[in-house]
C-alpha cells in the first residue's frame, strides 16, 4: 500500500512538471511575453530577435506574442519594440492598431526594410521565345519572334536606405538596345522603364489607386525610358526621375517599384523611428 502511494505521488509530480513544461506551447501568451513569465523583459526581446534570424524555433503561441506590430511576421522590428517596451520607452500597440503610436521626441523616416526582385515567366513555342533575367538594379530580356531578335537592358540607381519627410529622391533610369538581328518588314520590339511608388507587397503588374509615377527630375524631362528595335520610332534611352516624400504613419509600408524588360525590383520602406 505504501509502495502504491509513493508511485502515485511520483506520477502526480511528473504530470505537474510535464504540464508546466508544455504550457507555453499551448497556452495563450500576452503580446511581447514570449517566455510566459507574465513580464516583458530583454529576454523576450532576445528570443524574438533570435527567432527573426531563424536561430530559435517558436511555438505558435510564441509567434503570436512576438508579432507585436501585427503584420503577420516575426522580425527584428518586433524585437526592437519589445526591448523598448521592457525599458518603458514606448508601449506595445493593441491588436488592430499595428504601429500607430508616435512616441514624443522620436524622429521618424522611411527606412528600407527589404528588396524583392520578380519577373515574368519565360515563353517558348510557336516561333516565339522570350527570356527574362533580373537583378536588383538591372533587368535583361531577350525577345525573338517573326524572324527578328532583340536584346534589351534596363537599369536604375538604388534609392537611399533612409528617406526623410520632405526629401526628394532622384533616380537615374537607362534602357539600352544591346543587340538586334533579322528583318521582317516593319516588325519591331519595344521596351519601357519607369519607377512607381505604391503599396508594398504587390505582385507583377498589380497597381492600386494610390500609385504615383516618379516624375521628371528636370523641367521638360521624361518620366520613363522607351527604346525600339529595328529602327522604329525614336528612343528615349535615359531619364532622370524623382519624387518628394511626405510623412507616413508609424508602421506604414510603401514600395518603390522599378519596372523594365519584364522584371520588377521592389524596395520596401517602413515609416519608423531612426
Amino acid at each position: 500500500m505504501r509502495r502504491y502511494a509513493k508511485m502515485s505521488a511520483l506520477f502526480l509530480a511528473l504530470v505537474l512538471i510535464f504540464s508546466c513544461a508544455v504550457l507555453p506551447a499551448f497556452a495563450a501568451l500576452r503580446s511581447g511575453d514570449l517566455n510566459g513569465d507574465n513580464k516583458i523583459t530583454a529576454r523576450d526581446a532576445r528570443l524574438c530577435l533570435r527567432a527573426s534570424a531563424s536561430l530559435e524555433k517558436l511555438t505558435s503561441a510564441q509567434k503570436q506574442a512576438a508579432d507585436v506590430d501585427f503584420d503577420g511576421r516575426v522580425t527584428a522590428r518586433d524585437a526592437r519594440r519589445i526591448l523598448r517596451s521592457s525599458a518603458r520607452l514606448e508601449p506595445l500597440p493593441a491588436e488592430g492598431q499595428g504601429m500607430t503610436t508616435t512616441v514624443p521626441g522620436q524622429t521618424y523616416a522611411w527606412v528600407q526594410a527589404g528588396i524583392r526582385v520578380q519577373k515574368r515567366d519565360n515563353k517558348t513555342g510557336n516561333g516565339l521565345k522570350y527570356e527574362f533575367f533580373v537583378g536588383p538594379t538591372f533587368h535583361d530580356c531577350n525577345k525573338e519572334s517573326n524572324g527578328i531578335y532583340a536584346s534589351f537592358r534596363g537599369t536604375c540607381t538604388e534609392p537611399p536606405r533612409i528617406i526623410r519627410s520632405g526629401q526628394t529622391v532622384t533616380l537615374d533610369l537607362t534602357l539600352t538596345l544591346v543587340e538586334e538581328r533579322g528583318r521582317n518588314g516593319d516588325r519591331y520590339f519595344n521596351e519601357q522603364a519607369r519607377v512607381i511608388l505604391d503599396d508594398a507587397g504587390l505582385k507583377m503588374d498589380q497597381r492600386t489607386a494610390n500609385k504615383i509615377i516618379f516624375g521628371p527630375a528636370v523641367s521638360g524631362g521624361n518620366d520613363c525610358c522607351s527604346v525600339y528595335s529595328h529602327g522604329q520610332l525614336s528612343d528615349t534611352p535615359a531619364a532622370k526621375v524623382s519624387h518628394t516624400f511626405g510623412a507616413g504613419t508609424p508602421g506604414q509600408q510603401l514600395g518603390i517599384y522599378f519596372s523594365s524588360c519584364g522584371g520588377e525590383t521592389v524596395w520596401t520602406y517602413v515609416w519608423q523611428p531612426v
